[in-house]
């Protein structure tokens, strides 16, 4: 006949099959939540890592087309529509766009962030007001750049804001101008920065040739 288990077997078989004690629960508990709490911190780390990654990268979009613009716009500055038969019959015309060309500041900006200028857009010869408007220009105000309307001065308010709808802040804007014979260098600086992340900074430097003799 078979020996009978004791008390003594019936704990060790209890013990044997009742899985993990209390400790030994909370232990694994704690370890599983300090790998969460880890993985989280990483996830996190690497999204503002992206984040600040895409608007580093949409700073720079950003500044070569307000660069492009710029520079598109200010390249007119001067040009008429009788440069040609000007040239052709080395008549001397009066430029009345060439004479509109100015750099100055709004009262409450840095000096030299403003610049004034005039083009022939129809080739009529003559500076037009309204439709369309030939009198243009760009500006620092309030960490925007803006865009001359209705010939306004730099010091008036009604210009447009062309980096309202941007993720970014101009910080500085400048125009200095070095003639050069018939010509003239224009240097333009521009500082910037995107707004979530106020850290990621950009600076700018081109140049650009105007005639204003023709």
């Amino acid at each position: 006949m078979p020996a009978q288990p004791t008390v003594r077997t019936y704990r060790t078989m209890l013990r044997a099959t009742s899985g993990f004690s209390l400790p030994l629960l909370l232990i694994g508990s704690a370890i599983g939540v300090a790998m969460l709490a880890g993985a989280s911190t990483v996830i996190a780390h690497t999204l503002v890592s992206h984040k600040q990654l895409l608007n580093s990268m949409y700073l720079d979009v950003e500044l070569t087309k307000l660069s492009a613009l710029i520079t598109n716009r200010v390249s007119k500055s001067g040009w008429h529509g009788k440069a040609k038969s000007q040239y052709l019959s080395k008549a001397v015309i009066p430029n009345d766009f060439a004479n509109q060309f100015s750099i100055g500041h709004h009262p409450k900006e840095v000096k030299n962030s403003c610049i004034l200028f005039a083009s022939d857009l129809n080739d009529n010869g003559t500076p037009d007001v309204g439709s369309p408007e030939e009198r243009m220009g760009f500006r620092l105000r309030k960490k925007a750049l803006e865009m001359r309307l209705s010939g306004k001065p730099c010091n008036a308010n009604g210009w447009q804001d062309i980096t309202a709808d941007t993720r970014l802040e101009i910080d500085d804007l400048t125009f200095q101008a070095m003639p050069h014979g018939q010509f003239t260098l224009i240097q333009v600086s521009i500082s910037a920065h995107a707004k979530p992340f106020r850290h990621l900074k950009r600076n700018v430097s081109f140049s650009l040739v105007v005639n204003h003799e023709i």
